[in-house]
């Protein structure tokens, strides 16, 4: 069984955790969810808990990405999916279902 390594802190945004978590579940893949502390509750933005299965030392997250991405030399396309080499990207929450679809089927 291959394994996911999904990160979490405060306040994650619930369905970017929960959407592929139980898409890639359903799969067949486990996913292991990280976070600072091992086996403490997280809870997500609009209040759904998660327990985290393993901790990890350091975790960084930034809310508005595209400028980061931008100057750091990165082409930001305004895209529902986006698959380039190995890296799997979606916009908004909205876009979770293709994520997590492509997602998936590249992990097979």
């Amino acid at each position: 069984m291959k394994h996911i390594l999904a990160i979490i802190d405060h306040v994650y945004e619930d369905l970017e955790l929960w959407y592929p978590k139980i898409r890639l579940e359903e799969e067949g893949f486990e996913v292991v969810v990280a976070a600072p502390k091992a086996g403490a509750e997280y809870t997500g933005k609009h209040g759904y808990p998660c327990i985290s299965d393993a901790a990890i030392a350091d975790v960084s997250a930034d809310v508005g990405i595209k400028d980061d991405m931008v100057n750091a030399g990165a082409e930001w396309l305004d895209e529902a999916l986006v698959i380039d080499g190995n890296q799997i990207s979606s916009r908004t929450p909205d876009d979770l279902h293709l994520f997590a679809k492509a997602l998936a089927a590249a992990l097979k």
